[in-house]
């Protein structure tokens, strides 16, 4: 598929002066058949915009694609921890990480060239558009990249989050954390939420190349939301990929084989 559109996308607008679609997009990882099945159905939904939460690399098969095709398409994108690890120098062996990271880290590291390896140093920990605030972990320290997996987590980004409404990647679950609420909400697919004025929220679109969807409900298909700037209408997609081909390139890569499950069972 040609990645063209992407061109058609203003790359700066800071505050939201007319009705715009967004597609939010996290946690690629290196998967492109992943990645071009997300940008086609948000294609089919009239997306006006895309903006990617980071972890563009890391794990999967083609990460120098991937970054080539984030580049093209997205309007706004903020740094990973993988990109980050992937591109500085950093002791691998002593991240405190499981060891399936690092064989991806240096696959990366391998595949990206010069220039590439360059504009991932460049990408911010926090970005603005739309009256939108983005960032791939939490605001509060976003350098170190904490979870947003717990209501005290949620609670200490949110109090310092610059905007009525977020966009965080990181942990893969597609959902959102709503200020005063200690649940993680998980609303159904394909149907429009629409958030409250006057409520703060940090939403997750999940994972594009690497949902990990409950091991008794597995299901590998990539993961994104649509966002309306004027309705604050949010809806959660899941689309399916040609899986085999991402296998293929990892037995390719020689990337390890516990990869290879997360991705046929997508957990």
């Amino acid at each position: 598929m040609s990645l063209t559109w992407g061109a058609m996308i203003p790359k700066t607008q800071t505050e939201p002066v007319s009705r715009v679609k967004l597609g939010v997009i996290s946690d690629i990882h290196a998967n492109l058949p992943a990645l071009k099945a997300v940008i086609r159905d948000a294609r089919r939904h009239g997306v006006d915009r895309i903006l990617c939460l980071g972890d563009i690399v890391g794990y999967g098969p083609q990460p120098a694609e991937c970054v080539r095709a984030i580049r093209q398409v997205a309007a706004t994108t903020v740094l990973g921890n993988h990109d980050a690890w992937a591109v500085r120098p950093v002791a691998w062996s002593r991240l405190a990480v499981s060891p399936t990271v690092i064989p991806g880290l240096k696959h990366a590291r391998a595949e990206l060239s010069s220039e590439e390896q360059a504009w991932l140093r460049q990408l911010p920990l926090v970005a603005h558009t739309e009256g939108m605030a983005l960032v791939h972990g939490s605001f509060h320290r976003p350098a170190l990249w904490p979870y947003l997996d717990d209501a005290s987590a949620a609670s200490a980004s949110l109090s310092r989050q610059p905007s009525q409404v977020s966009f965080f990647g990181h942990t893969h679950e597609a959902g959102y954390w709503q200020e005063g609420r200690n649940q993680f909400i998980t609303p159904a697919l394909n149907r429009e939420t629409r958030l409250r004025r006057h409520r703060r929220y940090a939403v997750n679109p999940g994972s594009v190349g690497n949902p990990r969807t409950p091991a008794h409900r597995a299901d590998p298909r990539a993961q994104y939301l649509l966002f309306d700037t004027i309705t604050l209408g949010v809806t959660f997609r899941r689309v399916a990929y040609d899986v085999t081909a991402c296998v293929s390139a990892l037995r390719t890569a020689d990337l390890p084989e516990e990869m290879i499950s997360r991705i046929e069972l997508g957990y």
